[in-house]
């Protein structure tokens, strides 16, 4: 809901509790480009960015570590 009522450029969100199950189509409008982490081996518990689709983003590598999740995005931002 807070991607319909607020103009935001970023959005970050832990403890998502998703799966594969959930598309991003359900999560948030066509107009954010969707990064997430999702805990597959235990409790569903993981990690969301969701980035305006005019800032361009771009998901780095991320660490390979089974204690957290973690999602690495970098922003490529207007220069005014």
């Amino acid at each position: 809901d807070i991607a319909y009522s607020c103009d935001l450029d970023v959005i970050c969100i832990t403890e998502t509790l998703l799966n594969g199950s959930i598309a991003n189509s359900e999560l948030f409008p066509y107009t954010y480009d969707i990064h997430r982490q999702d805990r597959k081996d235990r409790t569903p518990v993981g990690v969301l960015i969701a980035v305006k689709n005019d800032l361009v983003s771009r998901e780095l590598s991320k660490p390979i570590d089974h204690e957290f999740e973690a999602v690495i995005v970098e922003l490529d931002l207007p220069r005014d």
